[in-house]
């Protein structure tokens, strides 16, 4: 169901924040989609193969060991190299904690290029990508979820801090919840990597976020006369 806000906040003082879409819902800017993304973890962890387990003719099996990613580290397998593990010089196979979690779509993945462009060379380096800003329930779950306090929630309400956005999900479980604006991220395109909500935010709702971005990424938050955010913000203070 479309929360209820209280008066105090940015989302009371649009018209209207969530839309319910009838019908199949379809990707666009602004939808609420469901998707397994990382934690950002301050150090990162890399698995580490150390070669083939037992027999060494068996390519199922491997010894492996999961260290940090120091990015002054050397990668490099030790014995047999693993088939199934492949470990290209320079590189290192990241190890990161996923849990599916709300986003917003931000940007759509555009077309593919033409396949005369890319020819002989590696998909990935070209496959289109959603971009999204993960939301992180803000209620304490014992033994799930930390959650957030009540004094940080209520100044990330009031826009105190421009990477933090404060809101209410259409979706059950968490009654509030934060989107990290400094976790944007990229998200891949194909249907498996996502689920879609009927939800989507409205045009209001975006420019006030897009502003909220802006924001965080040049550090500059425009005067009340020409900034929407800032005209809610200065309401918010007084």
């Amino acid at each position: 169901m479309i929360p209820n806000y209280p008066e105090l906040c940015i989302q009371a003082g649009c018209p209207a924040w969530w839309l319910e879409d009838a019908g199949k819902p379809q990707p666009c800017r602004g939808r609420l989609v469901k998707a397994y993304l990382p934690h950002v973890s301050q150090v990162p962890m890399a698995l580490v193969p150390r070669g083939r387990a037992e027999d060494d003719r068996q390519h199922q099996l491997a010894d492996c060991e999961i260290v940090p990613l120091d990015h002054k580290a050397v990668m490099e397998p030790d014995g047999l190299p693993v088939a199934g593990i492949p470990c290209p010089p320079r590189e290192a196979r990241g190890v990161y904690l996923v849990k599916k979690r709300p986003a917003v779509i931000l940007a759509m993945p555009g077309e593919e290029l033409p396949k005369g462009l890319v020819l002989g060379k590696p998909r990935g380096q070209t496959l289109p990508t959603f971009i999204v800003a993960p939301y992180y329930g803000a209620d304490e779950n014992t033994g799930t979820r930390a959650g957030y306090s009540d004094a940080f929630l209520d100044r990330v309400r009031k826009l105190e801090y421009p990477r933090f956005f404060w809101e209410k999900l259409p979706l059950s479980g968490s009654t509030v919840s934060v989107l990290r604006v400094d976790h944007i991220q990229p998200l891949g395109s194909n249907h498996t990597s996502w689920e879609l909500t009927p939800y989507r935010l409205s045009e209001e709702a975006m420019v006030i976020l897009n502003e909220q971005i802006q924001w965080h990424f040049t550090g500059e938050l425009g005067d009340p006369e020409n900034s929407v955010l800032a005209g809610l913000i200065e309401y918010l203070v007084e």
